[in-house]
C-alpha cells in the first residue's frame, strides 16, 4: 500500500473516534478595518474603521473544534462566563456538534476573551480576562463530568492555557481516572504545570515552552534533540516539541526525528499548536504509527497557518493535501 492511500485511511477512521477535550475555553475575535490617522490639535490619533467581525472558538475550545471539523465525536470540558461572550462560545461549539454539557457556566467569572484588530497588518490584540480558579464544588463537579465519561472516550485531549482551569488536585485526579480506565492522555501544557501531567502518552510543547521547563535556552536543532529526550525522561512520556516554520522534532521509540513545516504562506498561526496536538491524537488511536501521526499532523500544520483567524481545517481539505 503506497503512503497517501495508508494516510487516507488513517484520516477516514477519525469519524469512529471520540475525544475529549479539557482545558481553558475561550473567544477569540477579530476585528478587521481600514487604518486612519486621525489628527488633532492634541496629536495624531489611530483610527481603526472596522468592516468585518468574526469570533472563533479560541483556548481548549479551538482543538475541541478541530476535532469535530475533522469527523471525530467531541465532548468539552471547560468552563466560561454568564455573558455574551459565553453565549457566543456556546453557539459556535454546539454548531459544531460538539457535546456541551459538561462546561460550567460561571456566574463569576466572565469568559475569557481576546480580541486581534487588524488592518493591513495585525495593530493589537486586548485581552478581556479574570483569572478563577475553580471552587471546591466546581472541581468536584468537572471530576464527576470526566469519571462518567471516561470509558466511552477513545482519548483525552488536554489545552491548559494556565487561566485557571487546573489545579495539582484536579490534574491528579484526570490522570489516576485516565490511567485506571487505560484512556491515553495528549496534552499541551503550560511549563508551570508540566509536572501535573506526568506519565501522559504525549506532550506538544513549543520550542519557548520547553525552553521554560528546561530552564535554558535551545539554540539550535541539536539543543532541540536533547531537549526532546531530558523532557522524555522526566515526563515518562513521549514528546513533540514544535518549532513553527521550522517545523517539527519528535521522539520515536529512542530516535529524535525532525519534519520540516510544509506551510507555502504563514497567514496566522494561532491555534496551529492545537491543530498539530488533535490530528497526531486522532491518528494515533486510528491505528497510525509515530512516524504517520506526526506527518499527518504537520501537513494540517501547513494547511491552517495559511488561513486566516483560528482557523480548522476538515478531513477533505487533509485528504486533499495528501
Amino acid at each position: 500500500m503506497n503512503i497517501r492511500r495508508r494516510l487516507e485511511e488513517i484520516v477516514v477512521r477519525f469519524e469512529k473516534i471520540h475525544v475529549c477535550v479539557v482545558g481553558d475555553v475561550m473567544l477569540d475575535q477579530y476585528l478587521f478595518g481600514d487604518e486612519e490617522l486621525l489628527r488633532s490639535e492634541q496629536g495624531s490619533i489611530p483610527l481603526m474603521r472596522i468592516q468585518k467581525e468574526c469570533a472563533y472558538a479560541g483556548g481548549a475550545a479551538n482543538p475541541a473544534m478541530n476535532a469535530a471539523v475533522l469527523g471525530a465525536q467531541v465532548t468539552l470540558i471547560g468552563a466560561c462566563g454568564k455573558d455574551h461572550a459565553g453565549d457566543t462560545l456556546i453557539r459556535i461549539l454546539s454548531d459544531a456538534g460538539i457535546e456541551i454539557s459538561s462546561i460550567l457556566i460561571r456566574d463569576v467569572c466572565p469568559t475569557i476573551q481576546k480580541i486581534r484588530i487588524i488592518g493591513f497588518r495585525p495593530v493589537m490584540r486586548i485581552d478581556k480576562e479574570k483569572i478563577c480558579q475553580l471552587s471546591k464544588e466546581e472541581r468536584e463537579q468537572v471530576i464527576r463530568f470526566f469519571r462518567k465519561g471516561i470509558r466511552t472516550w477513545h482519548a483525552v485531549v488536554v489545552s491548559d492555557y494556565a487561566k485557571g482551569f487546573f489545579s495539582a488536585l484536579l490534574t491528579r485526579e484526570f490522570v489516576r481516572i485516565s490511567r485506571d480506565a487505560h484512556i491515553p492522555l495528549y496534552v499541551d501544557v503550560r511549563p508551570a504545570h508540566f509536572s501535573f501531567f506526568r506519565g501522559a502518552r504525549m506532550f506538544t510543547p513549543n520550542v519557548r515552552e520547553a525552553e521554560a521547563i528546561l530552564g535554558h535556552r535551545l539554540s539550535n536543532q541539536k539543543d532541540i534533540q536533547d531537549a526532546i529526550k531530558k523532557l522524555a525522561h522526566i515526563s515518562k512520556s513521549s514528546v513533540m516539541i514544535t518549532q513553527g516554520a521550522r517545523g517539527m522534532t519528535f521522539l520515536d521509540g529512542h530516535a529524535v526525528k525532525h519534519l520540516s513545516s510544509l506551510a507555502r504562506e504563514v497567514v496566522e498561526d494561532t491555534g496551529a499548536g492545537d491543530t498539530v496536538l488533535v490530528v497526531y491524537t486522532l491518528a494515533h488511536i486510528a491505528g497510525a504509527s509515530v512516524d504517520d501521526a506526526a506527518l499527518l499532523a504537520n501537513i494540517a500544520a501547513g494547511i491552517v497557518v495559511g488561513k486566516p483567524g483560528t482557523a480548522t481545517l476538515s478531513q477533505d481539505e487533509l485528504i486533499a493535501a495528501l
